[in-house]
């Protein structure tokens, strides 16, 4: 027959765990010891173990450790068998063979079985004429999948049961078959076939029998073309999903491990208007990223190099439809922060370098004078701007900034093509950098870096600008002679502003005269008052001037006006204990959104404006509120365009410091103006409190579930969205079996990406979607290493496009099935109802929890409409029931 004919994955669940081969007599053992023959492969690294055997018999089996040891630990089984009087015997075949070769030592096999081969992929060629039968596995059990093609006849299709106590059909039209105390779920699964580009969901039914104690399964199929293969999928079969964590079987729609193999980090991430994607991050392995040949820098030149990449809007990176490549020198460098540049179309990036003058600046090919500093070697932070096309680096150069940290230090683009850049340093010298600041711009000529008496050199903040051809046209140093981190920054174009925030130790005298002045002394730091804007004077709730030990810094937020780079508004955002800012973003309204971290353990009495006594910024918008200040916990806030604080509520979970508790937060904006919060939230057992409730949206990955619920110490990632009236609209852990780490994340049209790094081995939910005509990218192999300290970048993102199914006329005749058109459907479905039908019964609409969303009582008829408006984007179960007998079908809303 040659090769079989591989299906398309409706899901993109690529496989990821091996199955092995045995055919040779001896290399299977039953619990007695027996040789089996029948055996012919096995899965391994899945949960349950899955036995593929001769005359079409499947054995799943699953181990239950009750004992100390394993020697005699109880082991369940349950078989299913293709069966009718139209099966074959056939032979199973291995398809996609792995290089890989595994060696078993077992009680019954003590010299071991050795060099055994692996696949992705079984199947059974043949099992039925024309039907081939594949098994292939991911990380949350195994699956099945049935390729009817042409020729074959899809009614020759049965399934019989061995080994069940009982069964139930739940509302959702999965299988439930129950042993010893646990259960295989089949789920109701999906049948579609591939005409062109268009995925097209067939309508199918499965039947559950009993028939002389034996369970039967049987399928029947709605209208599909017969010139074309048509695939059923059942998936996963797993006695308990969350048994080994990772809250389920659902996977986002791409998620993808960057990595080679050592330590990787993908630590930002942005979008260009046409859904291209583009991330930066560091990594120390010299192979094992999709770097592209050909590109700057195509090899790792030192202990740690930037990387900087692109994926296209079909996810891929490969055959010329991205790129990645490296920049560093010799030792330690890694990219921070990344913006798109849509003027000039490249991507400017900042970071670190610990490499002295490797790479050496590089000038403009346009401009020879381009702006050139060589920072403070061997410590710098650094400017690069990439090609959009291909990746090529044609501008380099180091600032005076020296952040130390993988989230320090932020870049942005405004609408002309400007490129504007914050971070700290030890000695920023603004006289140094010859500027051609405007008339009118703030600039800190004076060097606030002078400690006070006794003190050690602090970190001092800067803003810097770069004209399209890489002039500086702008650069300031921020804050006074305490430390100074400055973290983000973010254009609003709507009203000409460059937003900056961070936070700050420099107290400020309020009786300063001053303000928006930078000839302010240099032990101030620089507020400036906005008209009837917010405007906190006093860094912790004091007037303190002096140098108070260990003083707790204050969150700050500032704005330049773009047209001469005048200080527009500064104020310090905090409470009387340790607050500080990570990121900024700002809305099509010019509303600006800071999240941040903060100790102080009450809110203000007062609300919506600065605190009258010590507590933090209190501002309930009718939205979400936290009533719950205390312990170190996260917030957000948000400022309108005339700087008045209209929202702030705290989030998060209350992580201490000792535990990741200056993790960063990155936040997005999406076209309608939602904001995205991206968080790291640490599982400190038994007092863990979650972050927010995790939500679920129609069209959004959903895990409800702390990956790492039986462990304490680890981390899981979180994502949290408002809508513009403050709204909490979802949220959702990711992650996996492992600490992870939340970095960037980015809202383009219809989808949301996120970024970070990982150590988690197990449960990761990688995925990759199936597109015709393209193909995704997908690193399905974890190589962290927790005592190596060497981790794994990832990307994902996490809504759904909703591909299945089409407008479909009704069938012209009822069929023995239930029938939903169109499917999908929006605002209303018509329900065509079985012939069998008489009487009367009641119609439920399930959705994916097997929560009943609506229901009405049926009489009998020939079809019935259901207004399906209130019901959220997504897939949904339609459940006919009479007496003792069911009808399902599936159906999809889109909007």
């Amino acid at each position: 027959m040659g090769r079989p004919w591989i299906p398309r994955d409706l899901h993109g669940e690529s496989p990821s765990s091996a199955w092995h081969y045995l055919p040779q007599n001896g290399q299977v053992y039953d619990v007695d010891g027996n040789y089996r023959q029948d055996v012919y492969f096995h899965s391994v690294g899945t949960y349950p173990t899955i036995y593929g055997m001769d005359k079409g018999r499947i054995a799943i089996c699953v181990p239950k450790p009750d004992l100390p040891t394993h020697q005699e630990d109880s082991l369940f089984r349950i078989d299913f068998q293709f069966a009718g009087p139209a099966v074959n015997d056939p032979v199973p075949v291995f398809v996609e063979p792995t290089a890989r070769r595994y060696n078993f030592y077992e009680e019954y096999t003590p010299a071991g079985v050795t060099g055994v081969t692996g696949a992705k992929r079984v199947v059974y060629e043949n099992m039925y004429n024309n039907i081939d039968v594949h098994f292939y596995s991911n990380k949350w059990g195994p699956k099945m999948y049935v390729v009817i093609r042409p020729g074959g006849d899809p009614n020759n299709i049965r399934l019989n049961w061995f080994g069940h106590d009982s069964l139930r059909l739940d509302l959702n039209g999965y299988l439930d078959v129950w042993f010893k105390q646990q259960f295989i779920k089949l789920t109701q699964g999906l049948a579609y076939q591939q005409q062109g580009n268009d995925v097209i969901e067939i309508p199918w039914l499965a039947n559950y029998i009993i028939d002389n104690g034996q369970l039967q399964t049987g399928f029947e199929f709605g209208a599909y073309d017969p010139t074309l293969p048509l695939i059923l999928i059942v998936r996963p079969f797993n006695p308990d999903p969350g048994m080994l964590g990772g809250g389920g079987p659902q996977v986002p729609e791409w998620c993808t491990f960057v990595a080679g193999a050592h330590h990787d980090q993908m630590l930002d991430i942005t979008h260009d208007p046409e859904g291209n994607i583009y991330v930066t991050g560091a990594s120390r392995s010299a192979s094992g990223l999709p770097i592209t040949p050909g590109d700057f820098q195509f090899m790792n030149q030192g202990a740690s190099d930037v990387v900087v990449g692109k994926f296209n809007e079909f996810y891929e990176i490969e055959d010329g439809a991205g790129w990645m490549t490296y920049i560093g020198g010799v030792t330690e460098d890694r990219g921070v922060a990344l913006a798109y540049d849509e003027v000039n179309a490249r991507v400017a990036v900042t970071g670190s370098t610990l490499s002295g003058t490797s790479p050496p600046n590089l000038a403009l090919a346009s401009n020879p004078n381009s702006y050139a500093s060589m920072g403070s070697p061997p410590s710098a932070q650094f400017i690069a701007w990439l090609q959009e096309s291909d990746g090529f680096l044609t501008y380099f150069t180091r600032t005076q900034g020296s952040i130390t940290s993988d989230y320090e230090g932020d870049i942005a683009v405004d609408d002309v093509g400007n490129t504007y850049m914050v971070g700290h340093g030890d000695f920023i010298d603004p006289l140094s950098e010859g500027a051609a600041n405007p008339p009118g711009a703030y600039v800190q000529w004076n060097n606030p870096g002078t400690p006070f008496p006794g003190q050690l050199w602090p970190k001092q903040g800067f803003a810097m600008r770069l004209d399209p051809q890489a002039n500086l046209t702008w650069y300031t140093g921020l804050g006074g002679p305490r430390n100074e981190f400055v973290n983000g920054c973010a254009v609003d174009l709507t009203n000409g502003l460059l937003y900056v925030v961070g936070s700050t130790a420099t107290p400020n005298d309020p009786n300063q005269s001053f303000n928006c002045s930078p000839l302010a002394s240099q032990y101030e730091f620089p507020l400036c008052e906005y008209p009837d804007g917010y405007f906190q004077n006093k860094l912790n709730g004091t007037a303190v001037v002096s140098d108070p030990p260990q003083t707790p810094e204050d969150g700050f937020i500032m704005r330049f006006k773009l047209g001469d780079m005048g200080l527009d508004w500064c104020s310090y955002v905090g409470g009387a204990f340790q607050d500080g800012i990570w990121d900024v973003a700002v809305d099509s309204d010019g509303q600006a959104y800071v999240a941040g971290w903060s100790d102080t353990p009450q809110y203000a009495t007062n609300t919506c404006s600065e605190p009258l006594d010590d507590g933090f910024p209190k501002c309930d918008a009718s939205g979400f509120f936290e009533q719950v200040a205390n312990d170190r916990r996260r917030f957000i806030a948000r400022f309108d365009e005339d700087a008045r604080l209209t929202w702030s509520t705290k989030i998060g979970d209350n992580t201490n410091f000792n535990n990741g508790g200056f993790e960063p937060i990155s936040l997005a904006i999406d076209r309608e103006d939602n904001v995205y919060f991206h968080h790291t939230s640490y599982r400190i057992a038994p007092t863990y409190t979650a972050p927010v409730p995790m939500l679920a949206a129609g069209g959004f990955y959903i895990n409800y579930a702390h990956n790492d619920a039986m462990t304490t110490g680890r981390s899981d990632t979180y994502v949290v969205k408002f809508n513009s009236g403050t709204v909490h609209l979802y949220s959702t852990y990711f992650g996996g079996i492992g600490s992870d780490f939340a970095r960037g994340i980015t809202a383009p049209d219809d989808r949301v990406y996120v970024c970070g790094y990982t150590y988690s081995i197990l449960n990761f939910p990688t995925n990759a979607p199936v597109i015709p005509d393209y193909q995704p990218y997908l690193n399905e192999t974890p190589q962290a290493i927790v005592a190596q300290n060497r981790a794994d970048g990832y990307i994902a993102q996490l809504r759904y496009d909703l591909t299945i199914g089409v407008e479909e006329a009704a069938a012209s005749a009822r069929s023995n099935g239930l029938t939903v058109y169109p499917n999908p459907a929006s605002d209303a479905v018509t329900v065509l109802l079985p012939a069998g039908f008489t009487g009367s019964g009641e119609l439920r609409l399930v959705d994916e929890l097997g929560r009943i969303v609506e229901q009405t009582t049926l009489r009998q008829g020939n079809s019935v409409s259901i207004p399906t408006d209130r019901l959220a984007t997504g897939l949904y179960s339609a459940v006919l029931i009479q007496g003792s007998q069911t009808w399902h079908t599936r159906m999809a809303i889109m909007r």
